[in-house]
């Protein structure tokens, strides 16, 4: 038996967070948070959406304790498998001329 209850009139406007990474032709990635609005009772997304805002570069790592970010995904086999992403930092690399 379904509860019954009053539903507040008007729309229920709520901000939704999706992160994706994008493989950079260096092999690389970038990642895109992009924020956009949704009425939940409709199902329509705003108009306005706010820029996705692209931070990176990240590279792949298999180390999970040295990961800043990871992203869970189902196999083909339906298994959970995760790919771990540590952000590469510039200042890290070296020139010839400090070797």
């Amino acid at each position: 038996m379904a509860k019954k209850y009053a539903r507040i009139a008007g729309s229920e406007i709520h901000t939704e967070v999706l992160v994706t990474f994008r493989r950079n032709s260096d092999g690389t990635f970038t990642k895109i948070v992009n924020m956009p609005t949704r009425d939940w009772k409709t199902g329509i997304k705003r108009v306005g959406q706010v820029r996705p805002i692209e931070t990176g570069p990240y590279v792949l790592t298999l180390d999970k304790s040295e990961a800043d970010e990871f992203v869970t995904y189902e196999d083909l086999d339906k298994s959970m498998k995760y790919m771990y992403f540590k952000l590469f930092e510039l200042d890290e690399l070296k020139t010839e001329d400090e070797i």
